[in-house]
């Protein structure tokens, strides 16, 4: 799904990005481009995943996203049964973070809208909506939309 749109740099950053989080190694032993997309895709020292999404978003690097996208997409398949459901909860939150920051550059392409199904079909996400919202019951919605008489 993202192949035909990223360079060969971005492939292996793609297989590196969660290298540096792993192991010893410095993200100088990768050729430039590859530095600059784990660079990117790594989450810093202090910073929140918030914030590590944020950043994302704002670096322009379309490239970039797709990857993290990817790696979002690819993680949501077997979540929820593999980590639970409070881990699959959050994980949720953060692609919808992640959907919003990368909406300007991404929002039309395949994985995106992939990505964005996943988590809008989600019962999870459904059940969160309702908490914010405080509506239990589809006949509250109804309720809420009907004029009053």
């Amino acid at each position: 799904m993202v192949r035909p749109h990223v360079s060969i740099a971005a492939v292996a950053a793609a297989w590196l990005h969660d290298v540096l989080e792993d192991t010893e190694l410095n993200v100088d032993d990768f050729p430039l481009r590859v530095r600059q997309l784990v660079d990117l895709l790594t989450k810093r020292k202090g910073e929140s995943k918030a914030e590590m999404l944020h950043r994302i978003g704002e670096s322009r690097d379309i490239e970039g996203q797709l990857i993290k996208l990817a790696d979002r997409y690819d993680n949501l398949q077997d979540a929820k049964g593999v980590f639970g459901e409070t881990w699959f909860k959050r994980y949720l939150i953060d692609s919808m973070k992640l959907l919003t920051a990368t909406h300007t550059d991404c929002g039309g392409h395949p994985l995106w809208l992939s990505l964005a199904e996943i988590v809008c079909a989600s019962q999870a996400t459904h059940d969160m909506l309702v908490d914010v919202v405080g509506m239990s019951e589809e006949a509250d919605w109804k309720e809420k939309d009907e004029p009053s008489k």
